[in-house]
């Protein structure tokens, strides 16, 4: 599912959740309803963009000894916007692309 994909589905369910509440919008122009709208699942999307970030594990174990050559050190890790299957790392050896 691409992020714009991800996007919609969550802006549908927020107006579904809108309706749901039985709250009366009409009194609100369309325009500013279609903001609020977006701007909660914008947030939504960001904080659980964040918390899948805080949940990795870190790549490799902290005792290493980080003078050591021979060993492969990770140097920038992450996720793409949104991803919940692929991460990818750059190495002192490769760039890892990593799916699961």
């Amino acid at each position: 599912m691409t992020p714009q994909q991800i996007r919609a589905q969550i802006t549908a369910n927020v107006w579904q959740a809108i309706a749901q509440t039985g709250v009366d919008l009409s009194s609100v122009p369309k325009a500013e309803q279609d903001r609020l709208a977006a701007a909660i699942a914008d947030s939504l999307l960001d904080t659980v963009d964040r918390l899948l970030d805080e949940a990795q594990p870190p790549s490799q174990p902290t005792d290493m000894d980080p003078d050591d050559e021979t060993v492969e050190k990770v140097l920038w890790e992450g996720r793409p916007y949104l991803s919940l299957v692929e991460k990818y790392a750059v190495t002192s050896d490769r760039i890892k692309i990593i799916y699961g």
